[in-house]
């Protein structure tokens, strides 16, 4: 009630809960009421962008959320438990990835937020086919009666997006008799397959995606023939975070808890299990849009891509895989080994966010490749922390 009183204020702290989840529509202050404000600081860090930082952006001024303070404030706990020094370098580097968080992935965000044009950006920084790839393609579509499309990809990577009203015979394959043909997870064998409005998708089919996901082939039994079809694919999947889809937003979600969470909840756990990267994806501001400096092409981020998948093709030259992605358990055990550092970190990772099995063999997975494309040599814990981060619907379960 004595705001007025402090109307000259240039900086605004935001030291309460005011706007922590679930009540992300709740502001501690009408930031309009002043005038002289060159800046705004709030400790809240979950959500990332609170109904305060998102009015501050609204009105141009700069601001910063309670995440790079969440970073620092991990950074000291980790050096008075572990009684090591961690440079202050390290809380800049993991500040920087996860403001920048965006192999299988499901993005969740707003309409427009981005989803399906990231997902379609998925097909040029991945590297060419090699011919052994690209012939067995060429193999599938020829089947499937769609020769003539292989011949036009040459070695460019299928990208493959079915409609969400999909059926399972479309998805997985099917046919009568001895007419079997190739479904979409086999005709983006080698490539992405992109699944947007996950959450529409009818139950029996997104079910059908777990055998493919897991063992990278699909088999098809009939009366008097069974077919199997290779099926090693990256699925990227996109959804809306509630009905209305605008949760995260300030206070545009008109949701009630209970809805939204029956809305993700059509995601069953062992599907959501083999998703490697679960990402929220904000909207972009305005003002990024109109005078932002431009992201990094695609084509750097195809040769770092690239720069990794020749470290990988190293790793595996006698085993009869290309990339870490297809590693089984064993292989994960042979080619990922982890110090007792790295084992510590993964132990404290499951303990805290309840994860099975699988997921610790696949944050293991993902922590070797954040590694290649660093060109580390050795699993780090920081790699680990990383690729568990990515797990953003594990979080919330959690």
């Amino acid at each position: 009630n004595n705001l007025d009183r402090h109307a000259d204020a240039e900086v605004i702290v935001n030291t309460t809960p005011v706007g922590m989840y679930p009540n992300c529509g709740v502001s501690p202050v009408d930031l309009s009421l002043f005038p002289k404000l060159e800046g705004v600081l709030d400790i809240v860090y979950n959500p990332a962008r609170t109904a305060f930082v998102l009015q501050a952006e609204k009105l141009g001024i700069p601001y910063m959320s309670g995440l790079y303070m969440l970073v620092a404030q991990a950074k000291r706990t980790a050096e008075v438990f572990e009684n090591r020094d961690i440079p202050d370098s390290e809380t800049e580097r993991i500040w920087k990835k996860l403001s920048l968080e965006m192999q299988n992935i499901v993005l969740i965000g707003m309409p427009g937020s981005g989803k399906s044009t990231l997902a379609k950006a998925m097909a040029d920084i991945l590297p060419p086919m090699t011919p052994q790839e690209a012939l067995l393609t060429r193999k599938i579509y020829s089947v499937a009666g769609k020769g003539d499309a292989a011949c036009a990809m040459k070695y460019r990577r299928p990208f493959r997006s079915p409609h969400c009203s999909a059926s399972l015979a479309a998805m997985i394959g099917g046919g009568g008799g001895d007419n079997v043909q190739p479904g979409e997870v086999s005709l983006a064998h080698g490539g992405v397959l992109f699944l947007d409005e996950l959450t529409l998708m009818p139950k029996s089919v997104l079910e059908s995606l777990r055998a493919p996901l897991e063992d990278r082939k699909v088999s098809i039994s009939r009366l008097r023939t069974k077919v199997e079809f290779p099926a090693s694919f990256t699925l990227v999947a996109a959804a809306n975070p509630c009905p209305c889809g605008y949760y995260g937003d300030g206070d545009r979600c008109t949701c009630t808890p209970a809805q939204r969470m029956a809305y993700l909840g059509r995601l069953s756990g062992p599907l959501i299990d083999r998703m490697d990267l679960q990402i929220f994806v904000n909207s972009v501001p305005p003002r990024r849009i109109l005078g932002g400096s431009k992201a990094e092409s695609s084509a750097r981020v195809a040769a770092r891509v690239l720069a990794a998948r020749k470290i990988q093709e190293r790793r595996f030259r006698e085993e009869s895989i290309n990339c870490n992605a297809e590693m089984n358990n064993r292989q994960i055990e042979k080619y990922c080994p982890l110090s007792p550092q790295c084992s510590d970190a993964l132990e404290r990772i499951l303990g805290t966010m309840h994860l099975s099995m699988r997921a610790y063999f696949r944050i293991i997975r993902m922590a070797r490749t954040i590694a290649d494309l660093e060109g580390a040599p050795q699993i780090e814990p920081y790699h680990l922390e990383e690729a568990a981060s990515y797990r953003f619907l594990d979080r919330e379960k959690a």
